[in-house]
């Protein structure tokens, strides 16, 4: 693991603290670990890198529960959501809104 992408997946970690959702291609993922396919140590330095970040501005709360969604050329993780952070809003039911309304 280099110092640089480690650097980066610290930033990656801290807009995924603001943002509740990031995706990371696969090549940095692969370039950080020096291997492909990540492999479980990889996974457990992600969710290490997550929990400093989270407890550096946190330290009072657990972080929260990161999933991931392993697509064809990126990685997505999506954090659960806190009580400081904006509901969930289905796409569909924008939609349903927008078509609804009269205009």
């Amino acid at each position: 693991m280099t110092t640089n992408a480690t650097a980066d997946l610290f930033t990656a970690m801290h807009a995924l603290q603001a943002d509740m959702a990031i995706s990371i291609p696969w090549t940095t993922l692969h370039h950080w670990a020096g291997s492909h396919p990540l492999a479980v140590e990889h996974y457990a330095a992600l969710h290490a890198i997550w929990n400093d970040v989270w407890r550096a501005s946190n330290p009072a709360a657990l972080p929260p529960t990161v999933y991931l969604y392993h697509g064809a050329f990126q990685l997505t993780l999506i954090r659960e959501n806190t009580a400081n952070d904006s509901p969930a809003v289905a796409l569909h039911d924008l939609a349903m809104t927008t078509t609804l309304a009269p205009g």
